[in-house]
Order: structure tokens, then C-alpha cells, then sequence
């Protein structure tokens, strides 16, 4: 089940998209293995990573269950005090960590924001 977007109210940013799997990634097991063996991923209890489609870089978040995916959403990143060029940024110095096309890990900049956003030292 997918959830439709969610336009911001006087704002023009993403579109919150959330819901299961299935229906979100080409092959979500090996996602989440992915993101399983790169540890900046895991913030809190979340997994974070970025994902391009077209122009447009997306803030991703999956809530873990018993080693596969449970929820899965993109975050408006600019909430989390994420900026366009971080995101870029990320992109732009990636080192080919992930093997699906067009999904990225997020940088140390990234992690360090979102730890700071979420409380977590």
C-alpha cells in the first residue's frame, strides 16, 4: 500500500511518500543488506540513505524489522536542517558503495545533521 503524497502547505518541497517495501524498491532485500553493512546508515533506529530520480535527490528512511524492511519513507530533508547542496554533495563524492542504481549512502555531513536533529550523540 502506498500512501499518496502529501503536499507542505505554502511550500513547494518534496512530497512525503511513505509505504511497504514491495512497492518502493527494485529489490529491497539487497537494500537492506546494503545498508546493513555500512554503519553511517543507521541512525537511531532508522536506516538513512539517498536516492536520485531524474533532477531530484531524495532523504530516505526504513524502520528496520527483524532484519527486512517494515516502513520505508522519504523525509523532507530540510526539517532535519538539510540543505539542497548537502545532498548534492553527497552524490557528487559518492564511491560507488551501493550497487543499485541511483541509491546512495548519505555522507558524514548528513549523519552528523540528522544525529544532531534526532538527539543522538
Amino acid at each position: 500500500m502506498i500512501m499518496p503524497p502529501v503536499k507542505k502547505a505554502g511550500g513547494t518541497g518534496p512530497a512525503s511518500r511513505s509505504g511497504l517495501p514491495d512497492a518502493l524498491f527494485p529489490d529491497f532485500n539487497e537494500m537492506m543488506r546494503q545498508l546493513q553493512e555500512f554503519p553511517r546508515s543507521l541512525i537511531g533506529l532508522s536506516y538513512y540513505y539517498l536516492r536520485k530520480d531524474d533532477d531530484r535527490i531524495s532523504l530516505c528512511r526504513i524502520l528496520p524489522s527483524a532484519g527486512s524492511i517494515f516502513f520505508h519513507e522519504v523525509v523532507d530533508h530540510r526539517n532535519q536542517g538539510i540543505a539542497e547542496d548537502d545532498l548534492e554533495d553527497a552524490i557528487d563524492t559518492d564511491t560507488g558503495i551501493y550497487f543499485l542504481a541511483g541509491y546512495y549512502p548519505v555522507s558524514a555531513q548528513i549523519e552528523t545533521k540528522l544525529r544532531k536533529y534526532l538527539g543522538i550523540a
